[in-house]
């Protein structure tokens, strides 16, 4: 499993020639998961990665306002 959390002035989703999600300045988490992971270490990562990114980003936000 590998996760990456990006800062972006503009992001989009496409899947077959679509664009399903956007968003303007903010954040992009990527994460991918192994064929071979197992589902319980999936759903794992999703809850995971939903409460971290969400703490990094109230952090990050604070560091801002503060200079």
């Amino acid at each position: 499993m590998r996760v990456v959390l990006q800062r972006v002035t503009r992001a989009c989703v496409v899947i077959d020639n679509r664009e399903v999600s956007r968003v303007g300045n903010g954040f992009l988490l990527l994460g991918g998961i192994h064929k071979d992971d197992t589902p319980e270490a999936a759903d794992f990562l999703c809850v995971c990665l939903g409460a971290q990114a969400e703490q990094f980003i109230r952090n990050f936000e604070e560091r801002i306002l503060e200079q």
